[in-house]
C-alpha cells in the first residue's frame, strides 16, 4: 500500500467528509418515522377500490389494522438498521477526519499551516506563497514535508497494528 497516496487522498477528501459527518449527524438527530393515522392511511388509499372500504367511519377493520402493525414493525426494524449503518458510518468518518486533525497538531506549524491552506481552504500554491510572505517553491517544499511526515505517522500506525 502506497501510504504517501492514502495521506494525499485522505487529505484531499477532508472537507467532503466533514459534510458527511454533519450530513450524518442531522440524519442521526432526525430520523424519519411514519405515525400510525399515515400508515392507515396509506393502506386505505393504496388498494384497489373494494379495498379503499376497509375504513368506514371511524372504523379500522381488523385486518387492516394487523397490516398496519406488521407494516410499522417492519418499518421501524428497517429504521433501526439504517441508524445502526449511519451510525457506524459517522464513526468511520469522524475518526478519520479526528486523526488527520491530531496528526496535523503534531506537525511543525509552518507544514501543518500549508496543508491547511491547500486542502481544507482550497487555496492555490501561489495564494499559500503570498499570503505566509514566503515563494511558491517553498509552499510546494512544506507541503511535501508534511505530506511525508504524515506518511510516516500513518506508517507508524500500521505497523503498531500488526
Amino acid at each position: 500500500m502506497d501510504i504517501t497516496a492514502m495521506v494525499v487522498g485522505m487529505l484531499k477528501s477532508y472537507q467532503h467528509n466533514k459534510r458527511k459527518i454533519k450530513q450524518l449527524k442531522f440524519e442521526l438527530a432526525n430520523p424519519p418515522r411514519l405515525a400510525d393515522d399515515e400508515i392507515i392511511g396509506a393502506l386505505a388509499l393504496s388498494g384497489n377500490s373494494a379495498d379503499r372500504n376497509i375504513i368506514s367511519g371511524n372504523h379500522v377493520s381488523d385486518k387492516t389494522m394487523m397490516i398496519a402493525m406488521k407494516y410499522h414493525e417492519t418499518g421501524e426494524q428497517l429504521m433501526s438498521e439504517a441508524i445502526k449503518q449511519i451510525a457506524q458510518e459517522l464513526t468511520v468518518l469522524e475518526t478519520e477526519t479526528g486523526r488527520i486533525e491530531s496528526y496535523l497538531s503534531l506537525l511543525p506549524e509552518k507544514l501543518s499551516e500549508v496543508i491547511r491552506l491547500f486542502y481544507f481552504e482550497g487555496m492555490q500554491n501561489a495564494q499559500i506563497a503570498g499570503q505566509l510572505g514566503i515563494s511558491a517553491p517553498t509552499v510546494v517544499y512544506r507541503k511535501s514535508a508534511a505530506i511525508k511526515e504524515l506518511a510516516g505517522m500513518y506508517q507508524f500506525l500500521y505497523e503498531v497494528q500488526e
